[in-house]
């Protein structure tokens, strides 16, 4: 309990809470990610919870994400960002969803597009 509420506050300490203009998948799929370094966003956004390498999370029930398809896991945040089932992908409200919300509300969709390109080459 006290890892799930160190990551919370860790991660509201660490994200603003901006409105999220409503995107496609495909819409992160055409963004430029040239200058956006996904390794650096990854760590200091999602490893706290996913872990260092994203191979085994620190805290129970948080999913490892190494390997996995970049579109996918983009769908998937998106949905977390977002509030919704928009994307194509299974989603409801929980605690670990109003984690991800915080962690995701303030990243733009080249910035998702480069963490989920980054993990899934891991």
């Amino acid at each position: 309990m006290k890892k799930i509420f160190f990551c919370t506050l860790i991660v509201c300490m660490g994200t603003g809470l901006m409105a999220s203009e409503t995107t496609s998948t495909s819409d992160i799929q055409r963004s430029g990610l040239q200058n956006i370094d996904g390794k650096s966003l990854y760590i200091k956004r999602c490893a706290l919870c996913h872990g260092k390498n994203a191979q085994k999370s620190p805290l129970k029930g948080v999913p490892a994400l190494a390997g996995r398809n970049a579109t996918i896991l983009a769908r998937i945040t998106l949905a977390y960002r977002e509030q919704d089932n928009r994307h194509g992908v299974a989603y409801s409200v929980n605690r670990v969803s109003q984690v991800m919300k915080e962690a995701t509300s303030s990243l733009s969709n080249q910035q998702i597009s480069a963490i989920a390109t980054y993990i899934s080459g891991l």
